[in-house]
């Protein structure tokens, strides 16, 4: 958990830096996507192996997006809990952050691919 709520603080206090207005805000949407994509990728890796065959609707999975959305903030962001770690902002964290964001999105779309005939229906 403390991973996550250095993610948390390092996207946090990027978004200070740049935008004095919903901070929080900001920082719950780009979390809330990162934990969706690593969610979609794992199921994505889990359809391409036939461990899981069945693609649900569009709506689950934005409903299910959603429900993390509110758990997230509910229960880590409304209460700033990562901002009482008293974390320090350094350039080695900061490249795990950049590292993390750049896989998380390379292999959902990897994952994606291979996945284009089962997600379209082909």
């Amino acid at each position: 958990m403390k991973i996550y709520y250095y993610l948390l603080f390092r996207i946090y206090m990027f978004y200070e830096k740049f935008e004095k207005e919903n901070v929080v805000i900001y920082t719950l949407a780009f979390s809330t996507v990162l934990i969706g994509l690593n969610l979609i990728a794992i199921y994505l890796f889990l359809n391409f192996y036939d461990i899981i065959t069945k693609i649900p609707s569009k709506t689950l999975g934005i409903t299910l997006i959603i429900f993390l959305g509110l758990c997230n903030y509910f229960f880590v962001i409304k209460n700033k809990i990562f901002l009482e770690q008293n974390f320090e902002k350094d350039r080695k964290g900061g490249f795990y952050v950049v590292l993390y964001i750049i896989l998380t999105f390379s292999f959902t779309f990897l994952m994606a691919k291979f996945n284009r005939e089962r997600i379209l229906g082909y």
